[in-house]
């Protein structure tokens, strides 16, 4: 069971709490996270943060047993650092949930750097077998973000967010049909379902008063779109 002095609970049950006591938490971008989980015989609990631009999934290791980590594309929190729990029963979107529940504890960090290491040796998916072009998809996604991520005309924005909403429309059937093919209970399908229920919160969003406002809905639909392409290349990659 993850658990842990509480040091703030808000107002949606999200928790405040701090790492390098019982737990140190390893942060990993959910494309490489929900690969690397398949080969971990019993995974701990995994929880979600789904709001960056490329979210990222937390697992939970013993304190101070991932001192020495160097493993590429990961970062380790731990004495110093604090990180929001969601609620023990939330699981699924919006904000953070948990893909694997808290109850299932640590998971041993050897076991996480061994699957993290295999997954990144491991070839990438092979862009030709994907039903549609990701990396465009990704591309006009990614102009919502990094220094051009607060856009200077309103029907640049209002452009943008339209391309989103048809990347996604075509993302989520096809996101779908793949994950109805894994095995029940399987991780990976659950992460994709999980994120194709807050692509159609996002679909379903009018548009916004403001250009600040509709910068921030433009990029909730990005963020969609990018996790939507993550999971068509996951599930390809079988």
């Amino acid at each position: 069971m993850i658990s842990d002095a509480v040091e703030m609970m808000s107002a949606s049950g999200t928790r405040l709490a701090a790492a390098g006591v019982a737990w140190d938490v390893v942060k990993v971008r959910r494309y490489l996270a929900v690969r690397a989980i398949e080969r971990i015989a019993d995974p701990g609990a995994v929880a979600v943060d789904p709001t960056p631009a490329e979210p990222t999934l937390y697992f939970f290791v013993p304190a101070g047993s991932a001192a020495d980590w160097d493993v590429p594309q990961t970062r380790v929190l731990g004495v110093d650092a604090y990180v929001v729990l969601p609620p023990d029963h939330k699981a699924a979107p919006p904000g953070p949930y948990w893909l694997i529940a808290p109850e299932r504890g640590l998971t041993p960090a050897p076991t996480l750097r061994q699957a993290l290491e295999q997954t990144l040796n491991r070839a990438p998916a092979q862009q030709d077998r994907l039903p549609l072009d990701v990396a465009a998809m990704r591309t006009a996604a990614a102009k919502l973000f990094g220094e051009d991520a607060v856009l200077p005309r309103w029907e640049v924005v209002q452009s943008l967010a339209h391309l989103c909403r048809c990347d996604i429309l075509l993302l989520i059937p096809a996101v779908e049909d793949l994950a109805a093919r894994r095995p029940k209970n399987d991780v990976r399908a659950r992460s994709a379902l999980a994120d194709v229920v807050e692509a159609r919160r996002c679909l379903d969003e009018i548009e916004a008063v403001g250009l600040a406002g509709e910068v921030e809905r433009a990029q909730r639909l990005a963020r969609s779109v990018l996790a939507l392409c993550d999971h068509l290349e996951t599930l390809n990659h079988i």
